[in-house]
């Protein structure tokens, strides 16, 4: 991101999140988030943006988290916004027809990008037909994360929407590791699928002013959806067939990804940036960035950063809310390392299970480490917590295990 960033972050792009609302009162995302959001959900107020699931506060995250506020974690385009669009209930379901409205609500606006975390395996003309009608407005979707037992299917040979609609104007994202490797829980299809993005552990904003970890299409897709933000900040006058080539044409191609998607690869934002620049004037009626802004985002007039570089050069940080520090001035953490063992437990037997954090900040401190349980019941989810440390980060670096 950080040679992406070199040309743009975003400024002046509007990404809808079609989901399950938004946190409006997340630090993170103070100042990110575009007048006019709407909810669709029956049952509830057109005006109610409330995320009781948290899925769609982390996705907005991932698209828009304001950079270098010293909090939780940097979008892919941190200078655009995102405008929520509520159609997922508190446990996560919708109607075909509440997300068709939004999709149509995004296209009347003349949105150029939505990002809709969301699928079933039915077919819906209403859907279909909403897309349709709004060429101009890239519909980022993700592949899904398989069936009931959690493996991914290939997408080729069921119908999983929107991502299986073969329009110019719908880009289908795959999940994977932190290796580039498909994640064995997303879908894939070698006609179906268009490309894989990050989408394990990922980190973003999540409501209540946290910080969570999730893992899924539904993670990578607003990587793409941030891409997208990028690139038409650069170059606002890019079609939305031009815009899906120009991020296909770009993916790291991986051996792992071979024959699994159309494009056989991972989003690569600079690599896309990087081609838009060196096209010139001729391609397509593609000029120069509009705004080629230097890399690390601050606030000027004109949306690009002040000249004055940070202290301490670095990429931005990641990491949850809940590393917080005791006494002193906190440490702006620079790296979080989590890793959980077994990541699976399977069956009805007791299942113990170890947590290793690895934390690295800019100057020593006296951390704090809390780990909570999501548990979810008919009615409601709630947050557990299973254990706090604290942890001296000496030389700005520490490392516990919770058991």
């Amino acid at each position: 991101l950080l040679d992406a960033w070199s040309f743009t972050q975003g400024a002046g792009q509007t990404v809808a999140v079609v989901d399950s609302g938004l946190d409006l009162d997340h630090d993170d995302l103070a100042g990110q988030v575009a007048a006019g959001g709407r909810n669709f959900v029956q049952g509830t107020g057109p005006n109610d943006l409330s995320d009781t699931l948290g899925h769609g506060t982390h996705v907005a995250g991932t698209i828009a988290a304001r950079a270098n506020n010293g909090l939780g974690v940097v979008g892919v385009a941190p200078f655009a916004k995102v405008l929520p669009l509520r159609v997922l209930n508190s446990q996560g379901q919708g109607l075909d027809s509440a997300v068709a409205q939004a999709f149509d609500y995004a296209g009347d606006l003349g949105l150029r990008v939505v990002n809709a975390s969301l699928g079933g395996p039915a077919d819906s003309q209403t859907l279909a037909g909403a897309i349709a009608a709004h060429p101009d407005t890239l519909y980022v979707v993700p592949a899904g994360n398989g069936d009931v037992d959690g493996i991914g299917d290939n997408n080729d040979a069921r119908r999983v929407l929107p991502c299986n609609l073969s329009y110019a104007n719908v880009v289908c994202v795959g999940a994977t590791d932190a290796h580039d490797r498909r994640a064995p829980f997303s879908n894939y299809g070698a006609a179906s699928v268009d490309l894989f993005a990050p989408g394990v552990d990922i980190v973003s904003t999540f409501p209540a002013d946290r910080y969570v970890f999730q893992y899924g299409t539904s993670m990578a897709t607003p990587h793409v959806s941030g891409e997208a933000a990028l690139l038409l900040a650069a170059a606002p006058s890019l079609s939305s067939h031009e815009l899906k080539d120009l991020i296909l044409g770009t993916v790291d191609p991986r051996p792992g990804l071979s024959g699994l998607s159309v494009s056989g690869g991972r989003a690569n934002a600079g690599a896309a940036l990087r081609r838009l620049v060196g096209a010139g004037a001729d391609r397509g009626g593609m000029g120069q960035p509009s705004n080629p802004c230097p890399a690390i985002p601050g606030p000027a007039a004109d949306g690009c950063p002040v000249p004055t570089p940070p202290p301490t050069p670095g990429p931005p940080q990641e990491s949850p809310a809940s590393a917080g520090v005791a006494g002193g001035a906190p440490p702006r953490v620079r790296s979080l390392n989590v890793r959980v063992s077994p990541r699976r437990c399977r069956g009805p037997r007791t299942c113990p299970r170890t947590a290793r954090i690895a934390i690295a900040g800019d100057h020593p401190a006296t951390g704090r480490v809390t780990i909570e349980l999501r548990r979810c019941g008919e009615r409601r989810c709630r947050w557990v917590s299973l254990a706090r440390r604290s942890v001296a980060m000496a030389a700005g670096k520490a490392s516990v295990t919770v058991r």
